[in-house]
Protein backbone atom coordinates (compact mmCIF):
# COMPACT_ATOMS: atom_id res chain seq x y z
CA UNK A 1 0.00 0.00 0.00
CA UNK A 2 1.34 3.35 -0.92
CA UNK A 3 2.18 6.63 0.83
CA UNK A 4 -1.04 8.44 -1.38
CA UNK A 5 -3.43 5.40 -0.37
CA UNK A 6 -2.81 5.09 3.28
CA UNK A 7 -3.28 9.03 3.49
CA UNK A 8 -6.30 8.82 2.03
CA UNK A 9 -7.97 5.55 3.86
CA UNK A 10 -6.75 8.15 7.00
CA UNK A 11 -8.86 11.32 6.09
CA UNK A 12 -11.62 8.08 5.29
CA UNK A 13 -11.52 6.92 9.14
CA UNK A 14 -11.41 10.66 9.88
CA UNK A 15 -14.44 11.34 8.09
CA UNK A 16 -16.07 8.13 9.24
CA UNK A 17 -15.21 8.67 12.67
CA UNK A 18 -16.49 12.40 12.98
CA UNK A 19 -19.55 11.20 11.00
CA UNK A 20 -20.67 9.08 13.70
CA UNK A 21 -19.97 11.44 16.69
CA UNK A 22 -22.23 13.76 14.84
CA UNK A 23 -25.01 11.14 14.48
CA UNK A 24 -25.03 10.59 18.07
CA UNK A 25 -24.49 14.01 19.30
CA UNK A 26 -27.67 14.77 16.99
CA UNK A 27 -29.74 11.68 18.89
CA UNK A 28 -28.74 12.70 22.28
CA UNK A 29 -29.56 16.09 21.27
CA UNK A 30 -32.84 15.21 19.85
CA UNK A 31 -33.47 12.74 22.75
CA UNK A 32 -32.63 15.38 25.73
CA UNK A 33 -34.78 18.42 23.63
CA UNK A 34 -37.61 15.75 23.74
CA UNK A 35 -37.46 14.77 27.06
CA UNK A 36 -36.50 17.78 28.79
CA UNK A 37 -37.51 20.68 26.35
CA UNK A 38 -35.82 23.66 24.84
CA UNK A 39 -35.10 26.74 26.72
CA UNK A 40 -37.76 27.87 29.07
CA UNK A 41 -39.56 31.27 28.34
CA UNK A 42 -39.72 33.39 32.27
CA UNK A 43 -40.56 37.21 32.52
CA UNK A 44 -41.89 39.19 35.08
CA UNK A 45 -43.13 41.77 33.33
CA UNK A 46 -46.85 42.40 33.75
CA UNK A 47 -47.44 43.99 30.38
CA UNK A 48 -46.31 40.35 29.15
CA UNK A 49 -49.40 39.03 31.30
CA UNK A 50 -51.18 37.51 28.10
CA UNK A 51 -48.65 34.99 27.27
CA UNK A 52 -50.03 33.24 30.08
CA UNK A 53 -52.96 32.25 27.73
CA UNK A 54 -50.70 31.28 24.71
CA UNK A 55 -49.28 27.93 25.27
CA UNK A 56 -50.38 24.89 25.87
CA UNK A 57 -52.20 23.89 28.93
CA UNK A 58 -54.68 20.75 30.57
CA UNK A 59 -56.41 23.89 32.05
CA UNK A 60 -58.05 26.74 31.17
CA UNK A 61 -56.90 29.36 33.81
CA UNK A 62 -60.66 30.20 34.53
CA UNK A 63 -59.16 31.48 37.77
CA UNK A 64 -56.90 34.14 36.20
CA UNK A 65 -58.67 37.18 35.34
CA UNK A 66 -58.43 37.62 31.28
CA UNK A 67 -57.09 40.86 31.59
CA UNK A 68 -55.38 43.13 34.15
CA UNK A 69 -57.63 46.29 35.05
CA UNK A 70 -56.18 49.66 34.40
CA UNK A 71 -56.94 50.61 37.96
CA UNK A 72 -55.35 47.87 39.68
CA UNK A 73 -52.90 49.58 42.46
CA UNK A 74 -50.53 46.75 42.68
CA UNK A 75 -48.93 44.40 40.86
CA UNK A 76 -46.89 41.49 41.42
CA UNK A 77 -46.05 38.66 38.52
CA UNK A 78 -44.18 35.63 37.15
CA UNK A 79 -44.29 33.43 34.47
CA UNK A 80 -42.52 30.31 33.80
CA UNK A 81 -43.01 27.89 30.86
CA UNK A 82 -40.76 25.05 29.45
CA UNK A 83 -42.06 22.40 26.66
CA UNK A 84 -41.16 19.28 28.90
CA UNK A 85 -41.64 15.91 27.48
CA UNK A 86 -45.72 15.09 28.04
CA UNK A 87 -46.88 17.95 29.65
CA UNK A 88 -45.14 21.45 30.20
CA UNK A 89 -43.43 22.49 33.74
CA UNK A 90 -45.53 25.27 34.73
CA UNK A 91 -45.37 28.12 37.11
CA UNK A 92 -47.58 31.58 36.94
CA UNK A 93 -47.85 33.83 40.14
CA UNK A 94 -49.97 37.14 39.41
CA UNK A 95 -50.66 39.04 42.87
CA UNK A 96 -53.31 41.71 42.33
CA UNK A 97 -54.41 44.51 45.01
CA UNK A 98 -57.38 46.21 43.45
CA UNK A 99 -59.60 48.91 44.55
CA UNK A 100 -62.50 47.91 46.94
CA UNK A 101 -65.18 48.15 43.78
CA UNK A 102 -62.99 46.33 41.33
CA UNK A 103 -61.96 43.57 44.74
CA UNK A 104 -65.65 42.88 45.29
CA UNK A 105 -66.40 42.73 41.50
CA UNK A 106 -63.36 40.07 41.37
CA UNK A 107 -64.89 38.17 44.35
CA UNK A 108 -67.96 37.77 43.11
CA UNK A 109 -66.74 36.74 39.28
CA UNK A 110 -65.24 33.61 41.36
CA UNK A 111 -67.60 33.03 43.69
CA UNK A 112 -70.19 32.54 40.13
CA UNK A 113 -67.42 30.68 37.95
CA UNK A 114 -68.77 27.49 37.08
CA UNK A 115 -68.20 24.82 34.41
CA UNK A 116 -71.42 23.25 33.13
CA UNK A 117 -70.60 19.73 31.43
CA UNK A 118 -73.81 18.79 30.10
CA UNK A 119 -75.64 17.51 33.08
CA UNK A 120 -72.68 18.16 35.26
CA UNK A 121 -71.80 21.17 36.88
CA UNK A 122 -68.61 22.09 38.80
CA UNK A 123 -68.05 24.82 40.67
CA UNK A 124 -64.60 26.20 42.36
CA UNK A 125 -63.90 24.60 45.80
CA UNK A 126 -63.62 27.16 48.64
CA UNK A 127 -61.71 26.92 51.46
CA UNK A 128 -60.23 28.61 54.27
CA UNK A 129 -57.92 27.79 57.16
CA UNK A 130 -57.01 24.18 56.76
CA UNK A 131 -54.90 23.74 53.74
CA UNK A 132 -54.41 26.67 52.28
CA UNK A 133 -53.41 30.03 54.87
CA UNK A 134 -56.06 32.22 53.03
CA UNK A 135 -59.49 31.68 51.78
CA UNK A 136 -59.21 30.17 48.70
CA UNK A 137 -60.88 29.54 45.11
CA UNK A 138 -59.76 26.39 43.61
CA UNK A 139 -60.22 25.22 40.75
CA UNK A 140 -57.59 22.32 40.64
CA UNK A 141 -56.19 20.74 43.51
CA UNK A 142 -53.02 18.12 42.98
CA UNK A 143 -54.91 16.67 39.76
CA UNK A 144 -52.11 15.25 37.51
CA UNK A 145 -49.54 17.37 39.66
CA UNK A 146 -51.52 20.40 38.65
CA UNK A 147 -52.63 23.31 40.44
CA UNK A 148 -54.26 26.24 40.07
CA UNK A 149 -56.57 28.45 42.61
CA UNK A 150 -57.20 32.66 43.99
CA UNK A 151 -56.17 33.38 47.17
CA UNK A 152 -57.87 36.18 49.20
CA UNK A 153 -54.24 37.38 50.57
CA UNK A 154 -54.93 40.83 51.89
CA UNK A 155 -56.88 44.25 51.97
CA UNK A 156 -58.19 44.12 48.70
CA UNK A 157 -55.79 41.89 47.51
CA UNK A 158 -55.88 38.31 45.43
CA UNK A 159 -53.70 36.11 44.60
CA UNK A 160 -53.75 34.02 41.67
CA UNK A 161 -51.39 30.74 41.23
CA UNK A 162 -51.12 27.36 38.80
CA UNK A 163 -48.68 25.16 38.46
CA UNK A 164 -47.78 22.46 36.36
CA UNK A 165 -45.50 19.38 37.44
CA UNK A 166 -43.63 22.14 39.57
CA UNK A 167 -41.55 20.62 43.01
CA UNK A 168 -41.77 22.72 46.22
CA UNK A 169 -37.98 22.97 45.86
CA UNK A 170 -38.04 25.03 42.38
CA UNK A 171 -41.03 27.55 43.65
CA UNK A 172 -39.32 31.23 43.16
CA UNK A 173 -42.42 32.48 44.82
CA UNK A 174 -43.21 33.14 48.92
CA UNK A 175 -44.11 29.50 49.69
CA UNK A 176 -46.75 30.88 52.29
CA UNK A 177 -49.11 30.89 49.34
CA UNK A 178 -48.80 27.54 48.86
CA UNK A 179 -51.31 24.78 50.25
CA UNK A 180 -49.82 22.76 52.73
CA UNK A 181 -49.84 19.65 51.08
CA UNK A 182 -48.55 20.78 48.08
CA UNK A 183 -47.51 17.70 45.53
CA UNK A 184 -48.40 15.60 48.19
CA UNK A 185 -47.72 11.93 46.93
CA UNK A 186 -51.25 10.24 45.67
CA UNK A 187 -52.24 6.73 46.98
CA UNK A 188 -53.48 5.30 43.80
CA UNK A 189 -53.42 7.93 40.61
CA UNK A 190 -52.52 11.33 39.82
CA UNK A 191 -55.95 12.27 38.76
CA UNK A 192 -57.21 11.67 42.67
CA UNK A 193 -57.08 15.24 42.98
CA UNK A 194 -59.92 17.71 42.24
CA UNK A 195 -60.21 19.47 38.75
CA UNK A 196 -63.38 21.88 37.48
CA UNK A 197 -62.20 20.65 33.90
CA UNK A 198 -63.40 17.19 33.20
CA UNK A 199 -61.67 15.11 30.24
CA UNK A 200 -63.83 14.26 27.23
CA UNK A 201 -63.49 11.31 24.49
CA UNK A 202 -64.26 12.34 21.01
CA UNK A 203 -61.67 10.29 19.01
CA UNK A 204 -63.36 6.73 16.89
CA UNK A 205 -60.71 4.68 19.38
CA UNK A 206 -61.92 6.50 22.88
CA UNK A 207 -58.59 8.90 23.08
CA UNK A 208 -58.72 11.01 25.60
CA UNK A 209 -58.38 14.63 25.28
CA UNK A 210 -59.48 17.67 27.88
CA UNK A 211 -61.40 20.72 28.30
CA UNK A 212 -58.52 23.60 28.76
CA UNK A 213 -61.24 26.07 27.88
CA UNK A 214 -63.06 28.96 29.89
CA UNK A 215 -66.34 28.50 28.35
CA UNK A 216 -69.31 28.05 31.08
CA UNK A 217 -70.71 25.48 28.91
CA UNK A 218 -69.06 22.51 27.40
CA UNK A 219 -70.42 19.79 25.02
CA UNK A 220 -69.14 16.44 25.99
CA UNK A 221 -68.73 13.66 23.81
CA UNK A 222 -68.08 9.82 23.87
CA UNK A 223 -67.76 7.19 21.60
CA UNK A 224 -69.24 3.74 21.76
CA UNK A 225 -67.10 1.18 19.51
CA UNK A 226 -66.58 -2.11 18.21
CA UNK A 227 -64.45 -4.45 15.95
CA UNK A 228 -64.69 -6.59 13.35
CA UNK A 229 -61.64 -7.61 12.14
CA UNK A 230 -59.59 -4.83 11.43
CA UNK A 231 -62.26 -2.31 11.23
CA UNK A 232 -64.60 -0.74 13.49
CA UNK A 233 -68.08 0.36 14.12
CA UNK A 234 -68.47 3.50 16.36
CA UNK A 235 -71.38 4.99 18.22
CA UNK A 236 -71.00 8.66 19.23
CA UNK A 237 -72.60 10.68 21.52
CA UNK A 238 -72.86 13.79 23.73
CA UNK A 239 -74.16 14.03 27.21
CA UNK A 240 -77.67 16.64 27.52
CA UNK A 241 -78.49 18.60 30.47
CA UNK A 242 -79.89 15.23 32.25
CA UNK A 243 -76.77 13.69 31.65
CA UNK A 244 -77.77 11.19 28.79
CA UNK A 245 -76.10 10.15 26.19
CA UNK A 246 -77.80 11.26 22.97
CA UNK A 247 -76.71 9.99 19.69
CA UNK A 248 -75.17 12.32 16.82
CA UNK A 249 -73.99 9.96 14.19
CA UNK A 250 -72.97 6.32 14.02
CA UNK A 251 -69.35 5.91 11.65
CA UNK A 252 -68.23 2.53 10.19
CA UNK A 253 -64.16 2.74 9.55
CA UNK A 254 -63.31 0.27 6.86
CA UNK A 255 -59.24 -0.38 6.74
CA UNK A 256 -57.72 -2.45 4.39
CA UNK A 257 -56.85 -6.11 5.78
CA UNK A 258 -53.34 -5.80 7.60
CA UNK A 259 -50.78 -7.49 5.46
CA UNK A 260 -47.00 -9.09 6.71
CA UNK A 261 -44.42 -8.20 3.86
CA UNK A 262 -40.93 -9.49 4.84
CA UNK A 263 -41.85 -8.96 8.70
CA UNK A 264 -43.38 -5.95 8.01
CA UNK A 265 -46.57 -4.97 9.22
CA UNK A 266 -48.79 -2.55 6.98
CA UNK A 267 -52.04 -1.45 7.41
CA UNK A 268 -53.94 1.47 5.39
CA UNK A 269 -54.00 4.75 8.35
CA UNK A 270 -56.70 6.13 6.00
CA UNK A 271 -60.04 4.06 6.37
CA UNK A 272 -62.86 4.34 3.90
CA UNK A 273 -65.85 5.72 6.27
CA UNK A 274 -69.69 5.39 5.76
CA UNK A 275 -71.62 7.67 8.06
CA UNK A 276 -75.03 6.58 9.18
CA UNK A 277 -77.27 9.61 11.05
CA UNK A 278 -80.75 7.30 11.28
CA UNK A 279 -80.53 7.34 14.71
CA UNK A 280 -79.65 10.70 15.71
CA UNK A 281 -81.19 12.40 18.82
CA UNK A 282 -82.19 9.14 20.38
CA UNK A 283 -81.17 8.08 23.89
CA UNK A 284 -77.94 5.58 23.00
CA UNK A 285 -78.46 2.31 25.42
CA UNK A 286 -75.96 -0.37 23.62
CA UNK A 287 -73.83 -1.48 20.99
CA UNK A 288 -73.23 -4.85 19.90
CA UNK A 289 -72.31 -7.36 16.63
CA UNK A 290 -75.00 -10.03 15.53
CA UNK A 291 -73.66 -13.74 16.22
CA UNK A 292 -72.83 -14.04 12.13
CA UNK A 293 -69.85 -10.92 12.92
CA UNK A 294 -71.82 -9.13 9.56
CA UNK A 295 -73.94 -5.97 11.45
CA UNK A 296 -73.66 -3.92 14.16
CA UNK A 297 -77.25 -3.43 16.75
CA UNK A 298 -77.61 -0.57 17.92
CA UNK A 299 -79.95 -0.47 21.42
CA UNK A 300 -81.85 3.40 21.93
CA UNK A 301 -84.28 4.67 23.45
CA UNK A 302 -87.53 6.29 21.68
CA UNK A 303 -89.85 8.19 24.31
CA UNK A 304 -88.78 5.62 26.68
CA UNK A 305 -89.12 2.58 24.53
CA UNK A 306 -86.11 0.22 24.02
CA UNK A 307 -85.86 -0.29 20.20
CA UNK A 308 -83.06 -2.13 18.20
CA UNK A 309 -81.09 -0.97 15.18
CA UNK A 310 -79.33 -3.27 12.89
CA UNK A 311 -77.07 -2.29 10.08
CA UNK A 312 -75.09 -4.69 8.11
CA UNK A 313 -71.94 -3.68 7.44
CA UNK A 314 -70.56 -6.19 4.81
CA UNK A 315 -71.39 -4.53 2.27
CA UNK A 316 -69.30 -1.50 3.00
CA UNK A 317 -66.42 -3.99 2.98
CA UNK A 318 -64.03 -4.23 0.04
Amino acid sequence: MNRKTKKTLKWVAIGLALGILTMITLVVLFFTLFLFGGPATRTTNIKKYPIIFENYLQSGLIVFPEEIAADVQETEFSYYYKDTWDDPTVSIFLQCTYTPEDYEAEVQRLQSTKKDYGGTERVLLQEEGENYSYPAYIAVENHHHQYEYALLSGENQITYIYTSFFWKDDIKFDQKYLPKDFMKEQEDTFYDGYSIYIKHIDTQFGGISYDTTRDTHVVVTDAHGIWIEDSRFTVRVQFDEQDREIITECLFSYYEPAADLDNVYIQDSEPDETIFTELAGYEYKDVRLNEERTAAIVTYLDNGEEKEWEMELTQYMK
